[in-house]
């Protein structure tokens, strides 16, 4: 790939490094890590490394992989656990395991998202022979010593600057919001507020109407009660409250006329005036001195 290439021996390879910064919003970090597929630093925690680095994680995948076809560690490695340590024995077999390595990289023993805030580097490279070198007119390599195993390699930077690029959400709940009501003021001659006073008069229309057919329930249920006082039976029997002060309440009496004289005092129970129906006297006015008025259909009504 772009970050990884390999020297042959006995070459002469010059590297130019292109470095880029890559890095996050707020609204992507907001996001799930399901969701945005990539790890911040802080997320994740590495063994013998720490902070979540993809490189690190993919190194770690590369020494269980080792340790699981090889059965050693390498050498690399820290000491955490009894385990025989990678050997010249075993090259043959960490080569196999390195060449195998993507299928492992990619099975469910090794899940390692990219990272969230990466900084990468790339190398474009130029390789040149080094059998050249006893034909070359200025030679800077003549102090060496030179064989058939050995490199030569270039490494350096075409500028001093970097790439850097923000990643952002394709679509934000605030761009939804606002594309959905520009498409609707477009389309439907409405907007976000139109929807919302439809939906504040549907409130008070409901509201209204709960309102009216609970007072029309109530006022049926005080004309029911004072139905039912005033209709009662052939006696009724009234309580009034201590406030009535009865000894000085006036009640205002209009009765049939009456054919029979006025009882005495005290001819009705607990010294209380009786009018009869028959009477021709037309009582008006009178002063109470119980706390009960009776009403009977056969005798009139009973102070």
């Amino acid at each position: 790939d772009e970050e990884t290439k390999l020297v042959h021996p006995y070459t002469e390879s010059f590297h130019i490094i292109h470095a880029s910064y890559t890095y996050c919003s707020e609204d992507v970090r907001a996001l799930p890590s399901s969701s945005r597929n990539c790890f911040f630093n802080d997320e994740q925690h590495l063994p013998f490394f720490g902070d979540y680095r993809n490189s690190d994680c993919d190194q770690l995948c590369y020494v269980k992989a080792v340790e699981a076809a090889c059965d050693c560690m390498l050498y690399y490695v820290p000491y955490v656990k009894a385990q025989r340590a990678c050997n010249f024995t075993s090259i043959s077999c960490i080569v196999k395991a390195k060449l195998h390595i993507f299928k492992w990289l990619t099975s469910e023993n090794c899940d390692c998202p990219r990272d969230c805030d990466s900084r990468r580097y790339t190398t474009d490279m130029t390789v040149g022979n080094l059998d050249a070198l006893p034909y070359v007119m200025t030679n800077s390599f003549t102090d060496l010593r030179l064989n058939k195993s050995s490199s030569i390699m270039h490494f350096y930077f075409p500028n001093p600057v970097y790439v850097k690029q923000k990643q952002e959400t394709v679509m934000s709940l605030i761009s939804i919001t606002s594309n959905l009501g520009g498409v609707f003021g477009l389309c439907l001659g409405c907007s976000a507020i139109s929807i919302l006073e439809i939906l504040f008069y549907i409130y008070k229309t409901i509201k209204n109407s709960i309102s009216r057919k609970s007072k029309q329930l109530q006022f049926e249920l005080q004309n029911s009660v004072a139905t039912r006082t005033r209709f009662a039976g052939p006696t009724t029997r009234l309580t009034l409250s201590p406030a009535d002060n009865l000894r000085k309440a006036r009640i205002n009496l209009l009765h049939r006329s009456v054919s029979k004289p006025l009882p005495p005092r005290g001819s009705g129970p607990n010294n209380t005036f009786l009018i009869r129906s028959s009477d021709k006297r037309i009582y008006r006015h009178a002063y109470c001195r119980t706390h009960v008025i009776e009403r009977d259909n056969n005798n009139g009504i009973l102070f």
